[in-house]
């Protein structure tokens, strides 16, 4: 059963309310984020 726009809604504010306090640069400094190998084509 697809969502509702209202679920969409509370799905939406419960994410940012989740991820308020984050920013790129800390997402970045914990690790998780990892360089892709170059491909030359």
């Amino acid at each position: 059963m697809p969502l509702s726009w209202n679920g969409i809604k509370h799905r939406a504010i419960a994410f940012s309310k989740e991820w308020r306090d984050e920013t790129r640069e800390e997402a970045e400094d914990n690790g998780n984020s990892r360089s892709l190998p170059c491909q030359n084509t």
